[in-house]
């Protein structure tokens, strides 16, 4: 995937986010810090796509030793400022 094909992928989940959050109570079933796996799960994407994404200059990855992370309100500002910053929950 390109970062642009993510940065698509990311529109579409936005919404698929917005309709299962209003389920789900927003994000707070997400772990308060996502590893690659968890991150893959949430955004509906491969795990070599959220890989991809975590060593991207442009997202909120933090780097502990060799594990690459991303809490979760990082996540969802980077994903409200990369989808014309609408509100997608909690």
């Amino acid at each position: 995937l390109s970062e642009i094909n993510i940065y698509q992928k990311v529109h579409y989940v936005k919404n698929d986010f917005q309709r299962r959050s209003y389920m789900n109570n927003n994000y707070e079933n997400l772990p308060a810090v996502l590893n690659a796996n968890q991150l893959a799960e949430a955004l509906g994407i491969s795990r070599a796509g959220a890989y991809q994404l975590l060593n991207t200059g442009t997202f909120p990855t933090l780097r502990i030793g060799k594990r690459l992370l991303v809490p979760k309100d990082k996540l969802i500002e980077w994903i409200e400022r990369n989808t014309g910053g609408g509100h997608v929950g909690g």
